[in-house]
């Protein structure tokens, strides 16, 4: 973990994506553990959570509290139009047909959000 960690800042596309999940999954377990119990010991109507964090992810889903996911910056490739990973800034509005099932995905959580109670 140590290297890909000082790795991390100097890789680019693929790489750089591979090196952040590796560092971002490490302790997945451990962490679902921490948040089942935090979840047991408060009631909450809805998680939030980073995309970069699964273990809130799986503990929404094994306690069936609905999850909120923050996306804080845009797809971390390289390209034409894609602004540098972390900016924050759109990457455009080019409709594409992974975009429109994500999209539709997303209608159908906010729904299943906004009828749960």
């Amino acid at each position: 973990m140590g290297l890909k960690s000082i790795l991390l800042p100097y890789a680019t596309g693929y790489r750089e994506t591979h090196y952040a999940f590796d560092l971002m999954s490490k302790g997945t377990g451990y962490y679902t553990r921490q948040i089942l119990n935090y979840l047991d010991q408060n009631e909450f109507d809805v998680l939030v959570s980073d995309f970069a964090l699964p273990a809130s992810h799986i503990a929404a889903e094994i306690t069936g509290i609905p999850c909120a996911v923050v996306f804080h910056c845009g797809l971390p490739f390289k390209g034409n139009g894609i602004h540098p990973f972390g900016s924050g800034l759109s990457i455009g509005s080019n409709s594409t047909t992974i975009y429109d099932r994500c999209a539709q995905v997303k209608r159908k959580f906010l729904s299943r959000l906004d009828t749960a109670q």
